[in-house]
């Protein structure tokens, strides 16, 4: 206030005595001129009356702010701080000579404005700042500027910062490279060499001391990428990649979460989310092959193989599920049927048996195709998962009986797995199944008849006459109530193609039901197009922020398949 007093008090006394001009502090040019002319209280008492103008009247600001920046002096901070909020190319000037000598202190948020004005001619100095300077945070700044224009030229630098030591340095420059290499995989995929994708393959294992990792930007990354990652994830799948390996026992401990086959579920996962076709021949070997822990290991660090193993082998079956190939029927059949438990007795007890079991069967309905409908209505009748059983007969004989819909879960989940696979020719089986299962278990035949309504919605629009009637039709019911109805439906439309099931696709993607949602983002893989880019945008904005776990899985969900379709040309 005494600043303000002491600044009119001037312009007065010059008004009374020189015919100074009357003070305008509503005029821009007024301000202006006094920001730049004025002498240190007249260009304190300008910056603040910036505050209070309207907002397209302070960016008028912009040159003669620009201008006391590179004057220096007592204002220069107060000048850079409007600056970098105004976001301004008039100020270019400004912003590089801040980024290089961090006077201010705002060098890290003028790279980010010169990022979001998207001014590639400044990507070269930002690079010479980014090589020299010691300050993580400008670094930062760096790197977050340049996933507003990924050009090519980034990748040999960005490439370089995914090498440096996590521990010793912010894991965060990591995440940002991953994710400005991914855009530049978009917008330039032939600047994406073999050298970057293993590097970018390798990030994906990286953990700091602090327990963080980059599994979930890198893996986005290497989603941009598309095919031109397979090869490399074949070879981590294979256990070939020697990097990978070295980094598993640089981790290696007694009670290590990264144990020597860690690396095979990372990369059963980004095979997964590729839809790579290649991985699905060398899956289906791993699932007929003999399971068991390596003889190096002992104690813990054998049980911990042995966990990675079997929950790498329920992502094995969902990769080849989403893969889609028909070949792998049979092995998941086995699966299911238990056929193959003897090559898996070193991995599994009731609990993981039931699960993978169980997977397999979730599998089958993804591939989509109807020869697996005999196996899993065999299992529905009659499968048992014996530990599961045995544990169930002896609480049973202590007084302690465990609930038909516990005991039986296989059973149901099985039946369920049947029924959104099948068609409603099939509903005839279906329902002496489920009345024969009553007649012996209530709870557990009540349970299998809620399915029931699935075949009701396969017949009311197959009916309906050609696919797009048939998409109409399943699109109409994503909101239903009914959840079984409502997944029916979502699985239905993934067996559809054609630009009008695409279209309903579109329009069904804005369900609320997150659980709908992701099977209609398996559906998005199936019938690709570039008119699901937008819907993705719209949806992947609206969980900005979001902290709830179930909205940050659909994000992520989201962001894989818009990665997948603009990497598969779908633009």
């Amino acid at each position: 206030m005494k600043r303000k007093i002491i600044g009119a008090s001037i312009c007065l006394a010059a008004i009374a005595f020189s015919g100074c001009e009357a003070p305008n502090w509503e005029d821009p040019a007024y301000v202006s001129k006094q920001l730049t002319e004025g002498d240190s209280a007249q260009q304190a008492l300008a910056m603040e009356r910036i505050s209070q103008m309207p907002e397209d009247k302070q960016k008028e600001m912009t040159p003669a702010l620009a201008a006391v920046y590179m004057q220096g002096g007592g204002s220069q901070k107060d000048a850079m701080q409007y600056l970098v909020q105004f976001r301004d190319a008039r100020a270019k000037d400004a912003y590089l000579a801040e980024l290089k000598s961090n006077s201010a202190g705002y060098a890290a948020a003028a790279a980010t404005a010169l990022g979001e004005l998207k001014l590639e001619e400044t990507i070269a100095p930002m690079l010479e700042v980014l090589a020299s300077t010691d300050k993580n945070d400008t670094k930062l700044g760096i790197v977050q500027a340049f996933a507003f224009m990924p050009s090519p030229q980034l990748v040999a630098p960005l490439t370089e910062l995914l090498k440096l030591d996590v521990d010793n340095n912010p894991i965060a420059l990591h995440s940002y490279s991953c994710d400005v290499i991914g855009e530049i995989a978009l917008a330039h995929p032939d600047a994406i060499t073999d050298e970057v994708v293993k590097q970018v393959t390798l990030a994906m294992f990286y953990g700091n001391r602090a327990g963080q990792t980059v599994d979930r930007e890198c893996g986005l990354a290497v989603q941009k990428m598309g095919s031109k990652a397979t090869p490399e994830l074949l070879k981590i799948f294979r256990l070939e990649r020697e990097d990978v390996q070295a980094l598993m026992m640089k981790y290696d401990s007694t009670d290590s979460p990264f144990p020597q086959n860690h690396p095979k579920l990372i990369a059963s996962k980004r095979l997964a989310s590729l839809h790579a076709k290649e991985a699905a021949e060398p899956m289906i070997a791993d699932l007929k092959g003999v399971k068991e822990a390596p003889k190096t290991l002992a104690g813990q660090q054998a049980v911990n193989w042995r966990l990675k193993e079997g929950q790498t082998t329920s992502e094995i079956m969902y990769a080849l599920g989403d893969i889609g190939d028909p070949a792998a029927v049979e092995v998941l059949s086995d699966v299911v049927t238990n056929k193959i438990a003897e090559n898996w007795d070193d991995i599994t007890d009731g609990l993981i048996e039931l699960q993978l079991r169980q997977d397999a069967a979730s599998a089958l309905n993804r591939i989509g195709d109807r020869k697996a409908l005999a196996p899993l209505l065999e299992m529905a009748e009659k499968g048992v998962v014996l530990d599961f059983e045995r544990r169930a007969a002896m609480l049973e004989k202590g007084g302690n009986p465990v609930k038909e819909i516990e005991r039986y879960q296989f059973n149901w989940m099985v039946a369920a797995e049947y029924a959104y696979l099948a068609t409603s020719a099939e509903k005839p089986a279906f329902e002496k199944l489920v009345e024969t299962t009553k007649g012996k278990y209530p709870e557990l035949g009540a349970k299998m008849g809620s399915y029931l309504v699935a075949f009701d919605v396969h017949a009311e629009c197959s009916a309906k006459g050609d696919e797009a009637a048939q998409a109409k039709c399943y699109g109409s019911k994503v909101n239903d109530e009914n959840e079984i109805i409502r997944a029916k439906a979502a699985w239905e439309l993934s067996r559809l193609s054609g630009d009008a099931a695409r279209a309903e696709l579109v329009t069904a993607l804005g369900t609320t039901h997150l659980n709908t949602r992701e099977i209609l983002t398996f559906a998005g893989y199936r019938n690709p197009g570039k008119e699901l880019v937008g819907k993705l945008d719209e949806l992947i904005k609206a969980h900005e922020g979001a902290n709830a776990v179930e909205k940050r899985l659909d994000s992520l969900r989201l962001q894989l398949l818009r990665g997948w379709l603009l990497a598969n040309g779908h633009k």
